[in-house]
């Protein structure tokens, strides 16, 4: 909606002049008024088109002379004049000032190009010192080329209309205090901007306005800003003075803040064209809007509402006006008063009048109790995609709606794993709880474990020390209620004797090394060590089954195994989780060649390559002597590598390592023993 403000507002009464005739001349237009015809209009407080009904349709005649119909206003007294047509437009107001039954260019006196998308203009109009009878006209045209439009001339298409005007003489006297907001909306969202405008009758010179719960909480100015922080239903007082004196209107809860912003469009179309929204039901909502052209904008159906669970799917179905273009909703699940993207629940082009059905699923995280439901209709939008609507602005032409939801809990379905469910008396095991429905509470019961109990979400280090077999029950509860889940025989236990290894350290700085001492009890015949499952040293010789001055480059916790064959064939491991621990270095030694490590460096042949942070996904390897021969070439996949390598067969010596990735070159010594 435009509107321009002269300095006008108010009307007083309408009288029909049965007797009255007009001398002005009779407008003309070459093809009748066509689709350029006059829908709603308002002259102060006289309107025509505004109960459910338009003034005109398509093919009514182009001229109406409605002269003897007479509206009062008074001299001095600012009036409105709103002109609502259905297609672009040119539109003027003239008034015959000088009572000559002439319209001359000076007594136009607003003219304005009016959109297909935007097309309703309010002007305010100031009439002073004339009184009696004066003509008015409202002329539509189809194009007036940029030049003044005349009050006569036959154009090829459009629609006029004729009223008289009483105007009355103004006679001071003490203000009768009015006010509303510029927008003439009461609800707004927190923190919007809200301009209030006077409308008191008998020209107040000074006013004091007072809002509850505003910033400002007063103010002296004729139309001030205020803005409001908090949800919640205001009061606003104006005291409007002149030297006639005072008079003071009070609205209680005049304002109503939400916590939603309120949504808004580039004009006031849901009047104009078909993009409402028809028909929506989801659960116990159900809302038949059916024929709502005309609604407004902005609905927030506080007393509607339903039920919703998470982790749950449901179905909403939509029906919406002939030109509603693209539809998009939001539920606001972590209710925080922002539709955000990721709330998002429907984004559909091209709908028009027919129904959709859109299913959607509450997450997972979706935070218990009211929020809402946001739907919009959008008649237009510049790149034609509903993905682009925001839940509070964007778009020409629309309507939105606002829904309560509830979200319900749903009692947690208790679910559970173990790292192993086979273990021997010496080992440990950790629990990893699976539990869905926002679980807030957990009661883990470990038959023969150490401990017995856990209120840990995820338990580690329970040890079972006797052999057999035990169960494990979880208890997982929120508000909504708790269920457990009980695996029986879940852990098996047996008394075996097992691998056993200890470190020198299990904490130290990038580029320094570990020694590793097999304290195995089964009288092994092999050993073979891993970190992070990749086996770095192997050997059948007693004498060399600890690995020596395993050297750590990059920072990590890493878990290291052995693997041992005893003498009656059976092989035996431990796995030590995170028993590394690297941290960062400050020497030069620790910060050289961290992208490689090799273990263990020197090595007898048989060792792990690790390469981390490469530039790309492949790269090249290639392993060389000395005096520059290639012994080994080869592609890496990945841009972290965990590898074995065995050269047995390679002379004792100092070989080196490269790795070439893309725009990175690495390169590491590696010493055969």
């Amino acid at each position: 909606m435009k509107h321009q403000i002269f300095k006008f507002a108010l009307i007083l009464s309408i009288t029909v002049f049965t007797n009255l005739h007009s001398q002005l001349c009779e407008p003309e237009y070459n093809s009748g008024s066509s689709i350029f015809y006059i829908e709603q209009y308002k002259i102060a407080d006289y309107s025509q088109g505004y109960d459910g009904t338009f003034f005109a349709d398509y093919g009514d005649p182009e001229y109406h002379d409605r002269s003897n119909i007479t509206i009062d206003i008074m001299d001095s007294v600012p009036f409105d004049v709103e002109i609502k047509t259905y297609y672009s437009s040119d539109v003027a107001i003239y008034i015959d000032l000088n009572n000559d039954d002439e319209f001359t260019n000076d007594e136009l006196l607003d003219q304005v190009v009016m959109e297909y998308d935007t097309s309703r203009h309010r002007v305010t109009l100031l009439l002073e010192g004339i009184t009696g009878a004066r003509k008015m006209r409202i002329r539509t045209v189809d194009d007036a080329a940029g030049f003044a439009i005349d009050a006569c001339y036959a154009y090829d298409n459009g629609m006029t209309v004729d009223h008289t005007l009483n105007i009355q003489a103004y006679e001071p006297q003490q203000p009768v205090a009015h006010f509303n907001t510029r927008s003439g909306l009461t609800q707004f969202g927190a923190n919007d901007p809200i301009v209030f405008q006077d409308s008191s009758e008998w020209k107040p010179t000074s006013w004091l306005w007072k809002f509850e719960g505003g910033i400002p909480s007063q103010s002296g100015s004729k139309n001030p800003a205020v803005i409001y922080k908090e949800p919640g239903c205001y009061k606003v007082s104006l005291t409007a003075t002149n030297a006639q004196g005072s008079n003071t209107i009070e609205k209680d809860c005049y304002i109503t803040i939400d916590k939603y912003c309120y949504p808004s469009d580039t004009s006031e179309a849901l009047a104009d064209v078909d993009n409402y929204i028809n028909a929506f039901s989801l659960g116990q909502i159900n809302n038949d809007n059916a024929n709502a052209q005309g609604d407004q904008q902005y609905t927030y159906f506080a007393n509607s509402s339903t039920n919703l669970s998470i982790n749950t799917e449901y179905t909403m179905s939509i029906t919406a006006g002939d030109d509603a273009w693209s539809m998009a909703a939001w539920i606001d699940f972590d209710q925080d008063g922002v539709f955000e993207t990721s709330e998002r629940i429907l984004a559909e082009d091209y709908i028009f009048t027919y129904p959709i059905d859109v299913a959607f699923t509450v997450p997972e995280n979706a935070k218990a109790g009211q929020t809402r439901l946001r739907l919009r209709s959008i008649n237009w939008l510049s790149d034609d995609d509903a993905t682009s609507v925001t839940g509070c602005s964007d778009g020409t032409d629309g309507e939105t709606e606002d829904y309560n939801v509830n979200i319900n809990l749903l009692i947690p379905n208790p679910n559970f794993s173990a790292d192993t469910t086979w273990l021997s008396h010496e080992d440990s095991v950790d629990f990893h709880d699976a539990s869905n429905n926002q679980t807030n509470s957990w009661l883990w019961t470990f038959e023969g474990g150490v401990p017995a109990t856990s209120e840990e979400k995820n338990p580690t280090g329970v040890k079972f020390p006797d052999p057999g077999t035990y169960t494990v029950s979880l208890t997982a509860g929120n508000d909504a209620g708790s269920n457990t889940n009980t695996k029986t025989d879940y852990i098996t236990v047996e008394y075996v004797k097992s691998a056993m290894f200890s470190a020198s350290e299990t904490t130290i700085e990038t580029g320094n090394a570990v020694d590793f001492t097999d304290e195995s009890d089964n009288e092994p015949i092999s050993w073979t060590w891993y970190i992070d499952s990749v086996p770095f040293y192997q050997s059948e010789i007693p004498a060399q089954k600890n690995p020596s001055d395993v050297f750590f480059n990059n920072v990590g916790e890493y878990d290291i195994t052995l693997v041992v064959d005893g003498l009656a064939d059976s092989k035996l491991s431990r796995t030590k989780k995170r028993y590394i621990k690297v941290i960062q270095g400050t020497g030069i030694d620790a910060i050289e060649n961290q992208a490689i490590s090799i273990f263990p460096n020197p090595n007898n042949g048989t060792f792990a390559l690790f390469i981390d942070q490469l530039a790309s996904k492949q790269s090249e390897l290639f392993i060389q002597d000395i005096q520059g021969r290639i012994i080994l070439h080869e592609m890496l996949e990945g841009q972290s590598i965990r590898k074995s390598y065995q050269l047995n067969d390679l002379d004792a010596g100092i070989y080196l390592i490269t790795v070439n990735s893309k725009y990175q070159t690495f390169t590491q010594k590696l010493q055969i023993l």
